[in-house]
């Protein structure tokens, strides 16, 4: 596990949703995805 968090790389442009549990965890990412993407709600696939 330790060579995990070693080998592990953050980018300037990741995003992290972070929420409590069953507080609306996809419907944040959903309004983080089109916030992302100026209102564009995209495929399913893409979130």
């Amino acid at each position: 596990m330790d060579s995990l968090a070693d080998e592990f790389v953050v980018h300037d442009d990741d995003v992290f949703v972070v929420t409590y549990p069953r507080s609306g965890t996809t419907w944040t990412e959903q309004i983080v995805h089109l916030i992302l993407n100026q209102g564009e709600p995209g495929t399913k696939s893409e979130l």
